[in-house]
């Protein structure tokens, strides 16, 4: 499975959420996917922060595409512009907190 210096982590820093959250769920089920490249052998951040990243990402680039569109053809200005691809990258960098409430800001001592 995912060791850390021999040792198996029971939480990992989720660099989405900005928390230590357990690797397991209480069913068991892992919350982080396998990354063989990591020092613990998990992911960075935890399967719900990936794809809340992911949508974010998504919706940044339809976006983006969308202003330069207008831009190109003339509907907007560059100023209006920049403020619409400002506010697309403020959005895309808010992170929203776990749904189940997981995670704790001080690493857990095991």
């Amino acid at each position: 499975m995912f060791e850390e210096d021999g040792v198996t982590p029971t939480h990992v820093f989720c660099t989405y959420h900005k928390t230590w959250e357990p690797v397991l769920d209480a069913d068991g089920e892992a919350l982080f996917k396998e990354n063989e490249k990591s020092k613990n052998g998990l992911a960075r951040e935890c399967n719900e922060g990936l794809a809340a990243w992911r949508e974010q990402a998504k919706v940044f680039k339809a976006t983006k595409d969308g202003v330069i569109k207008d831009l190109l053809e003339g509907e907007i200005d560059n100023e209006t512009a920049k403020s619409l691809l400002a506010d697309a990258e403020a959005a895309r960098g808010e992170h929203t907190e776990r749904e189940d409430g997981l995670g704790e800001t001080e690493k857990p001592v095991a």
